[in-house]
């Protein structure tokens, strides 16, 4: 049988009730150094897609793939770029708002 809770049944139709406890804590993965670790791997990973293609050791029919693969991990790197700086910036509010 089902039950009904106590509360109000119309608080649960609204969209921040479904990830208010998803909550992200500052941990330590998205540190200046894991960062410059991807970027350093994803631009190796990128070099060797670029020499796959340069010296035809794979089929024309992946020079697309590669591409969209290179594209996506440089994407990837610039997103991380952007959340390490945010999260300094909070991080940087919060330590000057409590002085």
């Amino acid at each position: 049988m089902l039950k009904l809770s106590t509360t109000a049944d119309c608080s649960l139709y609204s969209p921040s009730l479904y990830f208010h406890h998803i909550h992200i804590p500052d941990s330590n993965l998205l540190t200046p150094r894991t960062i410059t670790i991807y970027s350093i791997v994803s631009l190796l990973l990128m070099a060797v897609a670029l020499a796959l293609v340069w010296f035809k050791a794979v089929p024309q029919k992946f020079f697309v793939p590669l591409f969209a693969f290179s594209l996506t991990l440089f994407v990837i790197r610039i997103v991380l770029r952007i959340v390490l700086a945010r999260q300094e910036r909070r991080r940087n509010n919060d330590d000057g708002s409590s002085t």
